[in-house]
């Protein structure tokens, strides 16, 4: 095997090694983030979940962000208004880290 063979191969390895630790925590943080919606799902009413929280779904997470897409702005502000503090005490609760939350609305794209 010839030494240019080895470093790919090293390479490979290592950006295989990175992408499985990456794609562990994303999938740890979605498992997070169900166990969060079950803990919510537990505290407030059914009919409050199915209209405000089901349509939440996380997007992105870092260190000490959480991103949360809603379906628009009214969401996001009625959440925010009213399911934000409960949101942030789950996620403390459950992962045992202070988390800043911010929601992105979906965009939708009309053809004319």
């Amino acid at each position: 095997m010839k030494v240019s063979q080895v470093l790919t191969i090293r390479y490979i390895d290592r950006v295989m090694i990175v992408f499985l630790q990456t794609w562990s925590r994303v999938t740890k943080m979605n498992d997070l983030w169900e166990q969060i919606q079950e803990r919510i799902k537990q505290e407030i009413t059914p009919i409050n979940y199915a209209i405000w929280m089901h349509s939440i779904t996380k997007v992105l997470e870092t260190d000490d962000v959480l991103i949360l897409r809603s379906p628009n702005r009214h969401f996001t502000d009625h959440v925010q208004k009213n399911y934000l503090p409960t949101i942030v005490r789950v996620l403390k609760e459950v992962s045992g880290r202070s988390y800043t939350i911010q929601f992105q609305e979906e965009v939708s794209i009309k053809i004319l």
